[in-house]
């Protein structure tokens, strides 16, 4: 439990912390293991050249990507990369 709030403090630190880099969530039906987890990031991390971050909060199936200062990933780039792993897009979210 520790860890997960540790690893939420981080996280959210970041994110308030990034300035001009766009923020993508994205809601994702599917997402129940760590694996889950690891092979979404793995992918979104092949693009370090885009993708600054990227977490996978399995509890809110939610996964957080912060970008590249003046980077763009468009939607259907973020939609194929999980829908090719295997999970269902359900909403995707941008703020900077």
């Amino acid at each position: 439990m520790i860890k997960k709030f540790i690893a939420a403090f981080i996280l959210s630190f970041l994110i308030t912390n990034i300035s001009n880099a766009e923020t993508i969530t994205v809601d994702v039906n599917g997402l129940v293991c760590e694996f889950c987890a690891v092979t979404i990031e793995k992918n979104f991390n092949k693009k370090p050249e885009i993708v600054k971050l990227v977490k996978v909060n399995l509890n809110s199936k939610k996964v957080t990507i912060i970008l590249q200062k003046e980077k763009n990933l468009s939607d259907e780039e973020v939609r194929d990369i999980i829908v090719n792993n295997g999970y269902n897009v359900v909403k995707i979210n941008r703020s900077k």
